[in-house]
């Protein structure tokens, strides 16, 4: 609730000209503001960002590990290609025709897509919305 400062504030107002005079001192109730309710504010934005987006960023990188370790288990590439697939898989859904013959031409089209597989699941299991894991994605890449 804010302070209504006028009732501390000793004045007279001149009726002809409208002027106002101040006549004690009044400089403490300007020195100090109130800034609770900017501070309980600022206090609630900075827990939902830590409750909200710092826990979905865990969840991601947790996603993004399990992706990577169920990928080498079925086969381990160089990790040029793991990076590669694993951020096709989280950008776009899925290895496209063109994306592998541009970056996987050395990798057997079976073991490729066996590992593709792998990570669509463990994708498929994020409890995150896909526009979130995409967006982290393509951040990534920057």
């Amino acid at each position: 609730m804010p302070v209504l400062y006028f009732l501390f504030i000793e004045y007279t107002r001149d009726h002809r000209t409208g002027a106002v005079s101040v006549s004690n001192d009044t400089a403490d109730l300007y020195r100090y503001p109130d800034l609770t309710p900017h501070v309980e504010f600022l206090y609630e934005k900075i827990e939902d960002s830590i409750e909200r987006d710092v826990h979905r960023e865990l969840v991601y990188l947790q996603t993004y590990d399990r992706a990577l370790l169920r990928a080498r288990l079925v086969r381990h590439l160089p990790d040029p290609h793991e990076q590669t697939l694993l951020q096709l898989c989280f950008s776009e859904g899925r290895v496209s025709q063109e994306m592998a013959d541009r970056h996987f031409q050395d990798i057997d089209p079976a073991v490729l897509a066996a590992v593709e597989q792998a990570v669509l699941q463990t994708i498929a299991e994020c409890p995150l919305p896909r526009s979130f894991l995409q967006a982290q994605a393509l951040e990534q890449i920057r």
